[in-house]
């Protein structure tokens, strides 16, 4: 189960990176986008509204598509129906484990909708929050791997994009 476009990608044993819904590109400009009909995709699961909400605090400047944030005004007060009260609590503390917390704390406050989830937060947020407080150790031995003889090229990529990658990939764990 796949809900965002940058978690929707994935790469084989041999370094074939398969991304059917452009989640390379929307991750390297911060950008967080549900995969299909946003509307149908949280009626599915109403907790994709709330890991949206959590993984606003992904990038320092995340960017958002209308019809996603549309689609959480619209459902807002039907989360709580479908889904535990602990599971929400659960789910939205985790953006103390990111980069951006105050993103996802800004956008509960400024939308009268969802002020509802500030209840949910625990009082451990403090501005001086760094992402320096997690760490996911990568080991390598070699900077090529091959695989059947075929070479896995190193790929240039931003500090600041695999890092917030590794935050990611980190708070899945």
């Amino acid at each position: 189960r796949r809900d965002f476009t940058f978690n929707s990608i994935y790469i084989n044993l041999i370094g074939e990176v398969f991304d059917f819904y452009s989640g390379v590109e929307h991750f390297k400009n911060n950008y967080l986008k549900f995969i299909f009909d946003p509307i149908v995709q949280i009626q599915k699961d109403y907790l994709r509204a709330i890991r949206y909400i959590r993984f606003l605090s992904l990038f320092e400047n995340t960017k958002t598509f209308p019809a996603d944030l549309e689609a959480i005004m619209l459902l807002s007060k039907n989360i709580t129906d479908f889904v535990k009260e602990k599971k929400i609590s659960q789910e939205l503390n985790k953006i103390y484990k990111m980069p951006f917390p105050k993103n996802t704390i800004s956008f509960l406050k400024e939308n009268n909708e969802l002020r509802q989830f500030l209840d949910f937060l625990s009082d451990k947020y403090t501005p001086e929050l760094k992402v320096n407080n997690y760490i996911c150790n990568i080991k390598h031995t070699k900077n090529n791997f091959s695989t059947d003889n075929r070479q896995i090229k190193k790929i240039k990529i931003d500090k600041n994009i695999l890092k917030n990658f590794l935050i990611l990939l980190c708070s899945r764990l």
